[in-house]
């Protein structure tokens, strides 16, 4: 158990003395901020897609006639 603290908190920029609210607050907002980023490549890739789709659409239709 030691070492996952002192692990936990060399990763997390906490000072030596054990501090258990600090360790959640910014675990909370490293899980927050990770949210966030997966929200976001989400967003671009249903863009991306979307993008693709009407391309194809347009390159289908050209091919048509």
């Amino acid at each position: 158990m030691f070492e996952v603290t002192y692990a936990l908190k060399n990763a997390m920029g906490t000072p030596d003395v054990y501090d258990s609210g600090q360790i959640i607050a910014n675990a909370k907002k490293w899980a927050d901020d990770l949210i966030a980023r997966e929200d976001e490549n989400a967003r671009q890739k249903a863009e991306n897609d979307r993008r693709a789709r009407l391309i194809a659409d347009k390159a289908n239709k050209s091919m048509s006639c």
